[in-house]
């Protein structure tokens, strides 16, 4: 039968001739073949991206850097101005030949476990590993904080009795600046350098902004010289005793040192090393 007599029932009921019904019909097919091959084009598009996507994340282990921090080094992943970040610093530092994931198997981004400030030197870990930064931090995390030890060189000649408030009560750093602290763990006077300075080691388990400094400014000091020395049983003197030096962690040294099990963990894989001077160069042209 001719395909026209098909459209006879919407000739009748549009009052339409049959010929012009019958290109209506060839029009509004056409336009359904094209969304249906725009709806699979769609769905192609989607499972190439997710396939892509998949195959960026890289599953690795649990891996930790203890480095030892030099002055003017800033623990931050972008500096404001010239001054090196410890990501920089950590790579700079390698065999010119070797890259951070031949020398360390770490493929995805590098976080600090607390920070450092840029004039302060000492331990410093580095991670991969996201929810070790929160076990050690955070004071919610479950577990009481880890210690962490400094050595500070403080503005006056102190005593066992003018310190006396750090160890019993803690001192109160304003509601701007996370309000009372805990008393310290450990404050023990090693040395008098002059008779206008004292060295103080000292061990606390909370992490507020420039604490250590606002402690000793609290209490009519002032911090001159402070570098960290002990992060829980990591020792800085027996792991990386020289600035600048760095070291990877083994899995038994996370566990007993950080109470920490290493894990699988999934993460995306870094950009590369032209990526990243393109984007230093974008910084930079930004700066001026």
């Amino acid at each position: 039968m001719n395909a026209l007599y098909h459209n006879r029932p919407v000739c009748i009921k549009t009052n339409h001739k049959l010929r012009k019904c019958s290109q209506d019909s060839k029009k509004s097919r056409r336009m359904r073949h094209r969304q249906t091959t725009s709806r699979i084009a769609i769905v192609l598009v989607f499972a190439t991206l997710l396939e892509f996507s998949q195959s960026l994340v890289a599953v690795e282990k649990t891996k930790v850097i203890i480095f030892h921090k030099p002055p003017n080094v800033v623990t931050s992943h972008q500096s404001q101005d010239q001054r090196p970040t410890v990501y920089e610093e950590v790579e700079r530092r390698m065999h010119q030949s070797s890259t951070l994931e031949e020398l360390t198997g770490i493929q995805s981004k590098l976080h600090a476990i607390g920070r450092l400030d840029v004039d302060t030197t000492g331990l410093i870990l580095l991670t991969n590993d996201g929810g070790l930064v929160h076990h050690v931090t955070n004071p919610t995390s479950g577990k009481k904080n880890i210690p962490k030890t400094y050595e500070a060189t403080i503005m006056g000649h102190h005593t066992d009795q003018t310190l006396e408030l750090l160890r019993t009560n803690g001192v109160d750093l304003g509601p701007k600046h996370g309000g009372l602290t805990q008393p310290v763990d450990h404050l023990d006077i090693l040395s008098y350098p002059t008779a206008k300075s004292t060295i103080v080691s000292l061990t606390i388990r909370e992490g507020k902004n420039r604490q250590i400094r606002r402690m000793f400014h609290a209490i009519g000091s002032g911090v001159m010289k402070l570098k960290r020395t002990h992060v829980g049983k990591l020792s800085l003197e027996e792991l990386v005793p020289e600035e600048g030096q760095w070291k990877l962690l083994s899995n038994a040294e996370i566990r007993d040192c950080l109470e920490w099990k290493p894990r699988a963990i999934q993460a995306s894989v870094q950009p590369s090393n032209d990526q990243k001077n393109q984007n230093r160069g974008r910084r930079r042209r930004r700066q001026r």
